[in-house]
């Protein structure tokens, strides 16, 4: 997979680092303001039985219109009815009221679609919250992972993609201390819509040959999908062993597999 390989794409959330906790400031930033704030407790043990395979289907859509229900109990009981017909991905990026479960990003964005809060400011407010507590944490980046970019870097184009816009991803990766090992970074890049874009502004011969395009990341939807539709290889980011698998070329767990996997490319 990796011996004629030009130009390699990694994403960012759950791909360069690993947060297996921001659920819980997620949930309780988004019932904080509304009177369902007592709903936390079901809501982190129900986030938990979905990275088990327990609740729900990782790696499926789910439709995103409101539950009336007044009891979490019967609330999450009804978000398990609104799993959809799967779609093949052309078609899926089309469709409307559909949410992609690809990682622990999107399992929390269907709660809250699912209380009816879909509205931008709000989804936004909480996105920007959860992320400042996440600021505050701190994030820690890997020795390994950033000598094997490094090297990668002196082989192919390295692109970093991600969705999430500048101002928060920005200070992620510098802190990470991977700012200096991408040769193109792109933030804001609406995957998997404007991928092929993405990909082309940052790199504008990447498309050129897209066999010898490898995408790297733990969203399918986002990550994997748009890649093996231009024609390139894929590698899937996931710790949840029990979770559905998605479509792909070869799976990592952790920042660890992912700094080997690069290291026996390049050497």
């Amino acid at each position: 997979m990796l011996q004629s390989l030009n130009t390699l794409v990694l994403d960012l959330d759950g791909t360069l680092y690993q947060d297996f906790t921001f659920y819980e400031t997620y949930i309780h930033n988004l019932l904080r303001e509304t009177d369902r704030q007592s709903w936390a407790v079901p809501f982190t043990g129900f986030v938990e039985e979905v990275l088990r395979g327990k609740k729900l289907a990782m790696n499926a859509f789910y439709r995103t219109d409101p539950v009336c229900e007044s009891k979490p109990e019967t609330f999450l009981l009804c978000l398990e009815e609104r799993a959809a017909q799967s779609l093949p991905y052309e078609e899926a990026l089309g469709a409307e009221g559909l949410l992609y479960l690809g990682d622990l990003w999107s399992v929390v964005s269907l709660l809250g679609e699912a209380l009816g809060l879909s509205e931008t400011g709000w989804r936004y407010r909480v996105y920007s919250a959860t992320r400042a507590e996440m600021a505050q944490r701190g994030y820690a980046g890997s020795e390994t992972l950033r000598d094997a970019l490094k090297a990668a870097s002196l082989r192919c184009e390295t692109v970093l993609l991600s969705n999430s816009p500048e101002e928060i991803a920005a200070p992620v990766v510098s802190e990470l201390g991977y700012g200096d090992v991408f040769r193109h970074i792109v933030y804001g890049a609406n995957k998997p819509y404007a991928l092929a874009d993405a990909l082309v502004e940052a790199c504008s011969h990447a498309l050129e040959n897209p066999e010898t395009l490898l995408s790297i990341g733990d969203h399918a939807f986002n990550d994997l999908m748009p890649v093996k539709a231009l024609g390139g290889k894929t590698v899937w980011i996931n710790p949840y062993p029990g979770v559905k698998e998605p479509a792909y070329d070869a799976r990592l767990a952790s920042t660890e597999d992912l700094a080997r996997f690069i290291k026996g490319f390049c050497t």
